[in-house]
């Protein structure tokens, strides 16, 4: 009787899920990464201050950061002869002006920016950059469909975070025009409302710019690759293993959703094509506890088949980058003590 007993008991165990997880999801451990690398950065110094830059792309010998706070927002600098060049873009809602730039995608051959406020993509000259304050887009679009905080492009094709409960990405014609819509949120065991589900997988994406994309989520450790016909490549999650959680929030008529502030915790941000593979920041801190710092010192690099390959290790904490791939640099935002910009060699 006893071991009829013990039989059922341990089925009961085998049967139970502890904890909760995704659906077809590989793991990952530190372990995992081939090479482990500690970068030492050098802070650079510039005849202008930085101000206070949200992000930031390099153009061979050129840095370009964006500054919502400034009248002008974008500040360009040489890198060989830290000097600032000019600073150019204007604030406003003008023809040839915007409100909350950001860049679009990695690709050097061209400066490329949307309007999170107004969902225009414009192209620009480098040189129109270096001599005008206002400078005039070459070519521009608006967009069908408004986007949320990230877009990319691959080959005639925009594609944009739709932050709305069905599909996650967005893809447009050169001209603006809607596409499709692509790639699902998470399969999990977690239950969302549709407002919970667009808070809970906040994200950033990037793409090899030929036929896949990278979604790395800000506030649970996963990376999904997809292919650019919206077919899963690969689910992969770590080194951590935490989920996010959120509730709806009813006031009146408007419906939001916050965050269980107490499993609350910093995953990927700022993923970046480098050509063969990608890289990306990783946190792991929970904003609830005191030692807790927005700023990454950790710096990871996979294959676009998921594989983890590098593990970089970096003394001066950061928030955002870009990859100068043919001098193997990387330039990153600190505001730590105050804001300003290092260099890495990888």
């Amino acid at each position: 009787m006893k071991s009829i007993y013990l039989l059922a008991l341990v089925f009961i165990l085998s049967s139970c899920t502890f904890g909760d997880k995704y659906q077809n999801v590989e793991t990952f451990s530190l372990d995992d990464f081939k090479v482990v690398r500690e970068l030492e950065g050098k802070m650079l110094e510039f005849d202008s201050l930085i101000m206070h830059p949200t992000e930031l792309r390099v153009f061979d010998s050129l840095l370009i950061t964006v500054n919502y706070d400034c009248e002008k927002m974008l500040h360009i600098f040489n890198l060989n002869t830290r000097k600032q060049v000019n600073q150019c873009l204007l604030r406003g809602q003008g023809p040839n002006e915007m409100l909350q730039p950001r860049f679009v995608g990695n690709d050097k051959s061209k400066v490329l920016l949307f309007d999170v406020a107004t969902s225009k993509v414009m192209e620009y000259e480098i040189t129109d950059l270096l001599k005008n304050s206002s400078p005039v887009p070459c070519r521009q679009a608006q967009l069908q469909n408004k986007i949320f905080i990230c877009a990319n492009q691959i080959g005639t094709q925009f594609l944009g975070c739709s932050h709305q409960p069905d599909y996650q990405i967005y893809t447009f014609g050169l001209d603006g025009a809607l596409h499709d819509k692509l790639i699902p949120y998470p399969s999990s065991s977690i239950s969302y409302s549709d407002v919970e589900k667009v808070d809970a997988y906040y994200m950033r994406f990037t793409t090899n710019e030929k036929d896949k994309l990278a979604l790395c989520y800000c506030m649970t450790d996963l990376i999904e690759i997809y292919g650019l016909d919206g077919t899963l490549i690969k689910r992969l999650q770590g080194p951590d293993y935490f989920f996010t959680y959120f509730k709806e929030v009813h006031n009146g008529e408007v419906v939001t959703s916050s965050p269980d502030t107490n499993r609350l915790r910093d995953a990927y941000f700022s993923p970046c094509n480098i050509g063969d593979s990608f890289l990306v920041l990783y946190n792991g801190n929970k904003p609830m506890d005191k030692s807790y710092s927005y700023l990454c010192k950790e710096l990871f690099g996979f294959s676009w088949d998921g594989i983890p390959q590098t593990r970089y290790l970096l003394s001066d904490a950061i928030f955002a980058f870009d990859v100068d791939v043919k001098h193997h640099k990387i330039y990153g935002i600190s505001d730590s003590p105050e804001y300003h910009i290092v260099e890495y060699n990888y």
